[in-house]
């Protein structure tokens, strides 16, 4: 009897555990493929980060008049990553005035005073709660920028509301009725550095915990049975950059991050926060 159960045993854990590295393998080699466009670096401070930002994507910058920022944690680094991003952004395109911020973010951007000094016109949004309102605005400038060839603008918003990988996200429903490629509109996502120590943690949490490593709040990395909210793409994402560029990123102790091409018009910069890198 014994020497019988032996005879399936081994040939059925044999084909369980080739099944099992089979889907393991497929899962990992069939994610959407990205490209870096910032190999993982550390930085003095966020000027040097903006600027980096800026020269890696020159040509982008310079083609384009429709402008879509996600920010994803505004009491961190990346509120003043974004405004020395914004102060040569306008050297960069002077002729756009017209600036919309979710009025989250512009609340709390209006804790640093040197955004308080700038000297183009913000109009402030609270989204999703008013997207028709926030379409119709944008749509005028948007056209406007295309016709006269001249203008344009610039969009903060979000890191959900902003990536094409959330399919309830306000640039997702507008790519959605455009023909993108064709399009000069491009999006810079900023997200926190994220990598989880175990299973669980990693796709059940989205803030810092002991068995984590977080530079702040994070988008979460559901599984697909568990993200009802639809975060999961974009969380996973991050976590998976992230996870990558770890060894990599672990000689940086203070400021330091990545940047990856995630679709045609998409750019993500996942920053790590060192010590003393809190801005608010």
């Amino acid at each position: 009897m014994l020497s019988q159960l032996k005879s399936w045993f081994y040939p059925v854990f044999a084909g369980v555990l080739l099944v099992s590295g089979l889907v393991f393998v497929l899962y990992f080699t069939l994610q959407p493929k990205t490209l870096p466009k910032i190999k993982p670096s550390g930085f003095k401070n966020e000027l040097e980060l903006a600027g980096a930002i800026h020269q890696r994507l020159q040509l982008e910058i310079q083609q384009n008049r429709i402008f879509f920022i996600g920010v994803s944690d505004a009491d961190s680094s990346q509120a003043q990553v974004l405004l020395e991003f914004l102060k040569s952004f306008q050297q960069i395109h002077p002729e756009i005035q017209q600036y919309l911020f979710d009025a989250e973010i512009y609340q709390k951007m209006q804790r640093v005073p040197a955004f308080q000094e700038m000297n183009f016109q913000i109009l402030s949004y609270s989204m999703p709660q008013q997207v028709q309102d926030f379409f119709a605005t944008f749509s005028s400038q948007a056209n406007a920028a295309i016709q006269n060839g001249k203008g344009g603008v610039l969009v903060v918003l979000p890191t959900l509301q902003v990536t094409t990988r959330f399919e309830e996200g306000v640039v997702s429903s507008l790519f959605r009725e455009i023909k993108v490629d064709s399009f000069p509109v491009m999006s810079i996502l900023f997200a926190n550095y994220f990598v989880a120590t175990d299973q669980k943690v990693q796709r059940d949490l989205t803030t810092p915990s002991a068995s984590m490593e977080s530079s702040g709040p994070n988008i979460p990395c559901h599984t697909s049975e568990k993200d009802q909210a639809g975060t999961g793409d974009l969380g996973c994402l991050i976590m998976r950059l992230s996870r990558v560029n770890e060894r990599k990123l672990l000689k940086y102790k203070n400021l330091s991050g990545f940047m990856d091409q995630i679709s045609s018009k998409e750019y993500l910069m996942v920053i790590k926060n060192g010590s003393n890198n809190s801005l608010m």
